[in-house]
């Protein structure tokens, strides 16, 4: 999922530095392309909030693991 967005803002990236680079630049197009780039830039933050979440979630585990085999260590 991230790697497929990430893809898709940088296609708009593109698109909109083209655009920029035109002298026919049209109000209708620098319209959507904005709206894309903020809505894959949205869809990136919220999948970066989840990957930090997992990360966490990972974590906490490994330390249950760790706990648990320190107590079996000391049986």
């Amino acid at each position: 999922m991230g790697l497929i967005n990430v893809i898709k803002l940088a296609n708009d990236y593109n698109k909109a530095k083209k655009l920029l680079e035109s002298k026919k630049a049209d109000i209708e197009k620098i319209a959507k392309i904005i709206g894309s780039l903020q809505e894959y830039i949205n869809l990136l933050k919220n999948f970066v909030v989840e990957l930090e979440e997992k990360i966490y979630q990972a974590k906490e585990l490994m330390g249950e693991l760790a706990v648990k085999l320190q107590k079996k260590g000391d049986k």
